[in-house]
């Protein structure tokens, strides 16, 4: 896996928060590939999320960030 050959430590940010099937269809798959996945029961805001998001990646020192699906 990629992630593994570079040494990467990613974090699934979960932004979808008008699908939230997709949210828990994004924790199954982090799961499977071993990567953890940041969500925020409740919150509606996906500009918070990602930034939360992307505090705590750097909080833990992970290096990769996807919020790509961010509406």
């Amino acid at each position: 896996m990629l992630k593994n050959k570079n040494h990467k430590k990613p974090l699934l940010v979960a932004c979808d928060v008008y699908r939230p099937a997709a949210i828990e269809q994004l924790k199954v798959v982090g799961e499977q590939v071993g990567v953890p996945v940041y969500t925020e029961d409740g919150n509606k805001n996906v500009v918070e999320i990602a930034l939360h998001g992307i505090q705590e990646a750097k909080a833990k020192k992970l290096r990769c960030c996807d919020y790509r699906h961010c509406r």
